[in-house]
């Protein structure tokens, strides 16, 4: 019998029994792309800033697909889809420790501003505790497709997930409130599908479209939806 398993994993390592499943859905551009580098560290980068021309960066994604970006454009949308999950993850982390993290993309069939987003709806199921689940995402999006963020955490009792609880040391903190994932940084793609999207040169040069999680504007809107499932323990 070997001493380590699953690499660093050591005999008698166990995960406790008390997990929580926690699933948001937002219209901010969320994707693992493993796009994680700055564009000024890209080879061929100067080649870029002194010619104008770019070269050609492939990829594989979280599906294991490979992506070739063929424009600085596409590449820039793929950095900022990756920092957006970076940011919610950092941002989770702070009182949870996911162990295990998945992202979906649901297409509506039309705008997220509409009654469309019923599939969002029936992809949560009849849970009780949904947070500001609202029929759009934002008066002002163009977003077609919402994101499904799901995580799966150590321990019980970390984030809360109601309309009611005050955040407190004693009664826990909202995911969604200000103490969790509202007004945090979130970078928009391009075309443009968050509202009130700021257009901001970075350091290096290129420009990031800055907006921010949102789950207390009816104009906005990018983050409406928040369920929390206890995960049962079976002995």
């Amino acid at each position: 019998m070997t001493d380590q398993v699953n690499f660093t994993g050591q005999q008698g390592d166990f995960l406790t029994g008390q997990m929580d499943t926690f699933t948001i859905a937002t219209i901010v551009p969320v994707l693992q792309t493993n796009v994680s580098t700055p564009i000024v560290d890209l080879p061929g980068y100067q080649t870029l800033a002194t010619t104008g021309v770019w070269s050609n960066v492939s990829v594989i994604d979280g599906n294991g697909v490979t992506q070739n970006y063929t424009t600085e454009q596409a590449y820039l949308n793929a950095f900022y889809q990756q920092e957006n999950l970076n940011q919610l993850i950092s941002t989770f982390e702070l009182r949870a420790l996911p162990v295990a993290v998945t992202v979906a993309n649901v297409a509506t069939g039309g705008s997220t501003n509409s009654s469309n987003t019923s599939v969002v709806t029936s992809f949560f199921g009849n849970f009780a505790n949904i947070s500001a689940l609202t029929t759009h995402f934002g008066s002002a999006t163009t977003a077609t497709t919402v994101n499904i963020v799901q995580f799966l955490t150590e321990r019980t009792q970390l984030w809360n997930v109601d309309t009611t609880t005050v955040d407190s040391n004693t009664n826990g903190y909202q995911f969604l409130g200000t103490n969790g994932l509202q007004g945090t940084v979130a970078y928009d793609v391009y075309p443009n599908v968050l509202p009130n999207s700021v257009a901001t040169v970075q350091a290096d040069g290129t420009t990031a479209y800055v907006s921010a999680f949102d789950s207390t504007s009816s104009a906005n809107y990018n983050t409406t939806a928040l369920v929390k499932i206890v995960t049962p323990y079976y002995k």
